[in-house]
This record gives C-alpha cells, sequence and structure tokens, in this order.
C-alpha cells in the first residue's frame, strides 16, 4: 500500500522504520508516475521543427544546405520514432524544403502546439519587412 503517511517528531528521522517505510512508499508513488508519463509520451505523436537555417551567398547552390539538413534530420532520427518534422520557413525558401520532400500543409493540419510559434512567426517577419 504506497498511501502511508508520512512520520513526524522522532519519527521522522532518516534511520527509523517509520521514516524508511514511507520513503519507499514515496519512491514507489514516484516510479508509477514515472511509468505513467513514460506511457502517455509514448502514446503522444512527436513532433520536431527546423526552424531555419542560413548559408552565406557565397557558398549558396553548392548543396551546403541541403546536405546540413539532411544531417541534421538523419542524426535526429536515429534512435528516435518520429511521425512528423516541421520546416517553418518563409515562402522564399520553399523549394529548397520542397527539394528536400517536406511538404506545404494547410492551416487545419498544424500542429497546436506550433499555431503560437507560427503566429508569432508571421507578427516578427510584418515588423521586419
Amino acid at each position: 500500500d504506497d498511501s502511508v503517511e508520512f512520520p513526524n517528531g522522532l519519527s521522522s528521522l532518516p534511520w527509523s522504520p517509520s521514516y524508511r517505510k514511507a520513503a519507499e512508499a514515496a519512491k514507489r508513488r514516484r516510479d508509477k508516475r514515472a511509468i505513467m508519463l513514460g506511457r502517455e509520451r509514448m502514446d503522444t505523436p512527436q513532433i520536431f521543427e527546423l526552424s531555419s537555417i542560413y548559408v552565406f551567398p557565397q557558398f549558396r547552390s553548392q548543396g551546403v544546405g541541403r546536405s546540413i539538413v539532411g544531417e541534421l534530420l538523419h542524426r535526429h532520427t536515429l534512435d528516435r520514432d518520429i511521425s512528423q518534422i516541421y520546416a517553418l520557413t518563409l515562402r522564399k525558401t520553399l523549394n529548397f524544403y520542397d527539394a528536400l520532400g517536406f511538404q506545404v500543409v494547410e492551416k487545419e493540419e498544424i500542429p497546436s502546439q506550433l499555431k503560437l510559434e507560427i503566429a508569432l512567426g508571421r507578427i516578427i517577419t510584418k515588423a521586419l519587412g
């Protein structure tokens, strides 16, 4: 039973049997919680974002950006079961990401985790021109 009350007074000293019993019960509760959180994380699809990449003009059209993004995706997916990777980018770079296999998604398809970031990105883009 994990519903042990934590002792007080002299019983609360770390070497007392009451303290050890309560500490063990607390550890079991923490372990159960960690297992439950792990299950919840496993049931939730992971979403990853590639927000930006910049290649200096003198190195463009040489495959540098393609190599960097390819290596990042490779390293990131080695030990993970990734269901979705999003590239948040400007319209003028859509062709670059399209060539790498990314696809434009409709507003309705955007995961809620990314909607705030996209809205803020639009505001910043408008402010910067």
